[in-house]
């Protein structure tokens, strides 16, 4: 028995086998397509959310540190206004007003932070007050300062250290007008001039062994008679142990973090280190802020580990020596 089908029965079969197919390889390809897109973002968050710090109100939060400033981004060819640059001292000054901070240490988890141009925004933050201060180049290994002030590394923090050489004789005295003009900084004048720069001296084969030792512990508190406030550049705590080992004769660190750049592991881990060694964290300047909301939403709400040390010490009784005036600095 033959059975005779028509031509019409094989178009409309033949066209709906072709919907079912596209209708799957678009299924297929929706999937494919989400699953890549899936992917692709998980990875993208976890290269840049899940590294960096996106703004300053997540830097704070997550670090429980307050930014005591931030710096705007700028090319090298664009001067930035003197008021971003004078609110680090004043914010600093603010947030530790009953405390003496003589001496601060600038540096970063990472290289490439811009640590040593805020250590230079720092100081002539502070000597645009009025105050008398020491800018040191303590990056023995890679020294910059005097490269970017012009100035000669003849004789430095080195020659002192190592020898008999009258500190006085490792100063040099800058302008402000000029240190201004070298960091491209619209500044406005002082009647006087109180920054002096000391450079990082003589390369020598063992800066941390240096930074360590006694006589620069005793340096550091002679530069503390004389001066208002005494900066050290330093370099960063991934590279060597340099930063580390002269912190610990300061009065605090300065933690310089660059805004969607800098990886949030090696700065907790940087935080960790210094918690862990008791070495009071004073704040964070937010480097290369791109957006203004960033800067205006700028506060001193979080407790730095200088305050929380302080707390701690006054909280273990009566026989914990704390001074009436002002806090006791922790070591």
């Amino acid at each position: 028995m033959h059975c005779f089908v028509s031509k019409d029965f094989f178009q409309k079969r033949n066209q709906h086998y072709a919907i079912q197919i596209l209708l799957f390889l678009a299924g297929s390809s929706s999937a494919i397509a989400f699953n890549l897109l899936q992917e692709t973002s998980g990875m993208q968050t976890s290269r840049t959310k899940g590294k960096v710090f996106r703004n300053i109100g997540s830097l704070r939060e997550d670090t429980g540190i307050p930014v005591l400033g931030a710096i705007p981004y700028t090319s090298q060819s664009n001067s930035i206004n003197y008021a971003d640059v004078s609110e680090l001292y004043v914010n600093l000054r603010l947030a530790y007003r009953d405390a003496q901070i003589r001496s601060v240490l600038i540096s970063s988890s990472e290289l490439g932070d811009g640590k040593t141009t805020v250590a230079m925004r720092l100081a002539l933050s502070a000597a645009a007050m009025g105050q008398r201060v020491l800018l040191v180049d303590a990056n023995l290994r890679k020294p910059e300062l005097h490269h970017l002030l012009g100035l000669p590394n003849e004789r430095g923090l080195t020659d002192v250290v190592l020898s008999n050489l009258n500190p006085q004789e490792g100063l040099l005295q800058i302008s402000n007008q000029i240190f201004s003009e070298r960091l491209a900084v619209q500044y406005a004048d002082s009647d006087r001039d109180t920054l002096f720069v000391m450079p990082a001296g003589t390369l020598v084969s063992n800066p941390a062994g240096l930074l360590s030792s006694q006589k620069m512990h005793r340096l550091n508190e002679y530069f503390q008679t004389i001066f208002d406030l005494v900066v050290y550049d330093s370099p960063s705590f991934s590279e060597v142990s340099d930063a580390f080992l002269l912190s610990q004769f300061t009065d605090g660190v300065l933690l310089v973090v660059s805004l969607n750049q800098s990886d949030r592991s090696k700065l907790l881990r940087s935080i960790g280190n210094l918690n862990s060694a008791t070495i009071p964290i004073l704040g964070i300047i937010a480097n290369r802020v791109k957006k203004q909301i960033d800067i205006t939403e700028l506060g001193l709400g979080a407790k730095s580990s200088f305050d929380i040390a302080t707390d701690s010490g006054k909280n273990q009784g009566s026989n914990a020596p704390v001074a009436e005036e002002s806090k006791t600095l922790p070591r």
